[in-house]
């Protein structure tokens, strides 16, 4: 039988490794800075939707969209990149 002290080095183990303390660490990638002009495309329904990502974590909470979100809708991939590009040029 066990004592009352592993009893509570395995609680506290259970504790820790649940939490993710002992997980081995992700690899993260690095985002080219020049390339990240601050937009996202997503598409909803039949069409894409150009957004900002700086009001990402808003609708990920579960939050209304905000008023200034959108930036664009269009039919294909490639008309929203166009209108990308004219924002990001301006």
């Amino acid at each position: 039988m066990a004592s009352a002290k592993q009893i509570a080095w395995r609680k506290k183990f259970a504790k820790k490794s649940k939490a993710g303390e002992f997980r081995k660490g992700k690899k993260s990638t690095k985002s080219n800075p020049h390339n990240d002009d601050g937009y996202y495309i997503t598409k909803e329904g039949s069409l894409f939707v150009l957004r900002q990502k700086r009001f990402k974590d808003r609708l990920d909470r579960g939050k209304k969209e905000h008023p200034h979100d959108v930036m664009a809708y269009g039919r294909t991939r490639a008309e929203i990149n166009r209108m990308r590009k004219s924002i990001t040029k301006s």
